[in-house]
């Protein structure tokens, strides 16, 4: 069972951003609308965006350059979006930012126009090209869900990976807690008392790891 997470989050996300793109270059109007902007991202397609250039510290404050950052960094969690409900192609349309420039080749990408970071100047590519909050943004999903309670959905295909994916560790985790059991502390050997000792150590430090 997973939390479901929607559109209100990503649509908080992109608010938060349109609003430290504002604050940050304020009183001046710097955060318009990117002209012929059109492409598509995921399956979805975007038309709508405008252009948050890296802030200054010592012009536009530190805090400013943090908001930056933090929406930059919703970049990189694009490709990891779900995909939408009963769909094998399209993500969830939530994306809040993208990179103004490109990298070679991203196939998540299709009418993709933006320069290649290569051929522009420095200061140009640490730009990024943002949604504006009040473009649509669905609920997530993911495939074939079942809806548990409100807010809490539940997926059997990844609860049956997560099996697959578990039943393998608990046997190693069972035979290695069986084979530490026979093992006995010797007071003729120093050297296989280390050796028992860092078993114990590296067992507990699976089992915390596997909990955690």
């Amino acid at each position: 069972m997973q939390q479901k997470v929607t559109s209100n989050l990503f649509h908080n996300f992109r608010l938060e951003c349109f609003n430290a793109c504002n604050k940050a270059y304020f009183p001046r109007l710097d955060c318009q609308q990117i002209p012929n902007l059109d492409f598509y991202y995921g399956n979805n397609n975007y038309n709508r965006g405008y252009l948050f250039s890296r802030p200054e510290s010592v012009k536009n404050g530190v805090e400013a350059v943090q908001d930056y950052e933090k929406c930059k960094s919703y970049i990189v969690e694009n490709p990891l979006f779900e995909k939408a409900n009963n769909s094998t192609r399209r993500q969830i349309r939530t994306h809040s930012c993208f990179s103004f420039c490109k990298n070679g080749i991203d196939y998540a990408f299709r009418g993709d126009n933006r320069p290649q970071c290569v051929d522009i100047l420095p200061i140009q590519r640490d730009q990024i090209i943002c949604i504006y909050p009040d473009d649509y943004c669905e609920s997530s999903s993911v495939s074939n869900e079942i809806v548990i309670s409100k807010g809490f959905v539940f997926s059997p295909i990844i609860a049956v990976f997560a099996i697959l994916c578990a039943n393998p560790l608990m046997f190693i985790m069972d035979f290695a807690t069986i084979y530490l059991k026979k093992l006995k502390p010797s007071a003729e050997s120093p050297i296989a008392n280390c050796k028992l000792l860092s078993f114990q150590c590296f067992i507990v430090i699976v089992f915390i790891y596997v909990v955690a």
